[in-house]
This record gives C-alpha cells, sequence and structure tokens, in this order.
C-alpha cells in the first residue's frame, strides 16, 4: 500500500502545476486509472502532494473534487464507507482552520517595511556579518520596494548600538506617521537580521542586546492603535540560542517564546535555541518565493514554501523556518498602484466557501 502512494507522489512530482490541476479536473480519466480499492490510497497521495508543492489555487480544486466527494476506499463495506467519510470531514476542518477559508482576506496593497539590519560588529565577541550588508538587504529592498513598491526603510549605518536601534524605532514611527496613519498604510512589515542569542534577542553592535519583544511591542495594538486591525509582519533572521548543526559561521554565539498580540504574523529562519548560518538562504528564499507566488498564493502558503525551499537549499542544515501566527484572516499581497489581477484565484475560494 505504502509503494503504491510513493510511486503515486513521484509521477505527481514529474507534473507542472498546470498540468497537476489539468489532471484534477479531469475526474473521468483518474477515476478510470484507478480502481474503488486503491481510491484511498491515490486521495492520500494527492493529499500529501497538495500539502506539500501546490499553490492555494490547485488546493481549492483539490478541496471541491476531493473532500466534497461522497466517499472513498471499498464501498462494498459500509463500515469502510462511514471511515472514508470521516476521514475527508477530518482533513476539510484541518485544511479549513490551517488556511483559515472561511476567514477574510486582507488585501496588503500599501505597506510599511521597516528593516534593522546589522552587519558590523565593534565587540570582538561577534564577528561582521557580510552576508547582512551585502545580500540580505538587497534581497528584501529587490522584493518590497522594487518587485512591490512598497515604502521600504532600513538604516544606512552598518553599525547600531542598542540606543541606535531604539532611537530609529522612535524616528521612524514618527517620521512616517504611523501613531495616526496619516499616509494610509494597511501593514507593517518588519525585518530584522543580525547576529542572535538566546531568549530571542538581537545582539548589537556593542555587545548588548534588544529583545525581540521589546522591538515588537513598539507595533503592537496598544503603540499604534491606528493598526489594531492591519497585519504586522516581521521576518527574522538571527540565532535563537547555541545549538551547533555545523561549524560554520553563524548569526549568534536556549531561547524563550516571543510574545504575540493580534494581527503579528512572524517568520523565524531557525527554531529557538538554535543557531542559523550567514547565508542569506532565508532572504533569498522570501524573495524568489513571493516574487513567483504571490499573484495567485495567500501569504501563509508562501512562507510554507519558503520553510520547504530553504530546506531543500545547500548548506541548509543550520535552517529551520519556523511561523508564529496570530491572525484571523488570510493575506493577499498585491502590488501597489496595480489593480488586482486575482479574480479567479478569489473567485474560486468564493465557491468553496458555498459548498
Amino acid at each position: 500500500m505504502k509503494k503504491t502512494k510513493n510511486k503515486l507522489l513521484k509521477n505527481l512530482k514529474k507534473l507542472s502545476n498546470e498540468n497537476f490541476k489539468a489532471w484534477l479536473l479531469d475526474q473521468n480519466k483518474w477515476k478510470n486509472d484507478f480502481k474503488k480499492s486503491e481510491m484511498s490510497v491515490m486521495y492520500d497521495a494527492v493529499k500529501t502532494f497538495v500539502e506539500r508543492y501546490c499553490s492555494d489555487a490547485v488546493s481549492f480544486i483539490f478541496i471541491l473534487i476531493f473532500v466534497n466527494h461522497a466517499s472513498w476506499g471499498d464501498e462494498k463495506k459500509n463500515q469502510k464507507k462511514k471511515q472514508a467519510k470521516s476521514e475527508d470531514l477530518n482533513y476539510e476542518k484541518f485544511y479549513q482552520s490551517h488556511n483559515r477559508l472561511d476567514a477574510k482576506i486582507k488585501i496588503i496593497k500599501n505597506a510599511f517595511v521597516l528593516m534593522i539590519a546589522i552587519s558590523k560588529y565593534n565587540d570582538k565577541k561577534w564577528k561582521n556579518l557580510s552576508s547582512v550588508k551585502k545580500k540580505d538587504v538587497k534581497n528584501f529592498k529587490g522584493l518590497f520596494k522594487r518587485e512591490l513598491n512598497y515604502k521600504f526603510v532600513c538604516n544606512e549605518e552598518h553599525s547600531m548600538s542598542k540606543t541606535d536601534v531604539q532611537k530609529f524605532l522612535t524616528e521612524q514611527t514618527c517620521k512616517h506617521k504611523l501613531h495616526k496613519n496619516e499616509k494610509e498604510y494597511d501593514a507593517l512589515i518588519i525585518i530584522i537580521c543580525g547576529h542572535g542569542d538566546a531568549g530571542n534577542v538581537l545582539v548589537t553592535s556593542e555587545g548588548e542586546n534588544i529583545s525581540i519583544d521589546t522591538i515588537r511591542s513598539y507595533f503592537d495594538n496598544q503603540k499604534l492603535t491606528s493598526f489594531e486591525d492591519y497585519p504586522k509582519i516581521f521576518f527574522i533572521d538571527i540565532c535563537r540560542g547555541n545549538n551547533k548543526s555545523k561549524n560554520i559561521q553563524k548569526r549568534g554565539k536556549e531561547g524563550g517564546d516571543v510574545h504575540n498580540d493580534d494581527g503579528f504574523l512572524i517568520l523565524w529562519s531557525t527554531t529557538s535555541g538554535y543557531e542559523v548560518g550567514d547565508l542569506s538562504l532565508f532572504s533569498e528564499s522570501i524573495k524568489d518565493t513571493i516574487i513567483s507566488k504571490y499573484e495567485n498564493t495567500f501569504l501563509y502558503q508562501m512562507l510554507k514554501e519558503v520553510r520547504v525551499n530553504v530546506k531543500g537549499r545547500p548548506d541548509s542544515s543550520t535552517y529551520c523556518v519556523e511561523i508564529s501566527d496570530t491572525t484571523d484572516y488570510n493575506i493577499i499581497l498585491e502590488k501597489k498602484g496595480l489593480k488586482s489581477v486575482r479574480s479567479d484565484f478569489l473567485q474560486q475560494l468564493d465557491i468553496l466557501k458555498s459548498k
């Protein structure tokens, strides 16, 4: 049974996204390819493939065709019919809670993006991070400023003390009038790159540290009430402890959990307690994945793909991308100044919701 599933998965991987969608839609073809007794195996294989590799648009088609189907497996036995139907319902509940198909949608068209990038360290205990200066800033700027046309702000000096970070956050909040949101931003995107240490802290250039929770608090619902109903998205590429995987340049030298208020979506480059390499795989994967997928994929699904993509890259042993999410809505990124091009994508969602 396992061999059949693995064989089908191997064949599905050979199909492009469009060819796989065509195969899904051609129900007569796959119904003739499998016996009734093999349908549950086929369903399990396709479900696994969709979860790992497919865009939201294809996932919707899968749910429409498979989850709403009456039953799978050996239809000659009532017990198996009930079991199969129960599994379908359980999967539908899992999928809806995971992708929040019943949740509202927020389309980001005018985000304010703030990046803290520390690459130069005066304390000899902390090595300089060349990838932050040469690659990470370029990758995030290329994605959010050049591709999506969002307002992008980053510190100009490669060295920042703890006081500098605090001053930078306060000044940018005032300069861009975030307290009253006079420029009508519809999301905050905060990017943090540098050395990190146990307890989820950013290490500053003089060897002091400031907690990620403190940085997050500058943008929470108490400090910025004007953004209470808007997404606050964090991309954090720092070490979170000293557990080692390989002897390579790290961003840091066991950490706690960051506290989140509602509306925060945080992507960490590694899990608590671990170091991460100074390789820019995190920023490169975020840039490449979002640029190639944002026109027809929810942000959460893209972040899951970032996790898979980073894992498959060379020298990724120190990375283990972690998602922390307290939003209760789906997020779509849209290029500022352009009319929406997602009518088909949203129409598929509406069809699924009506089921």
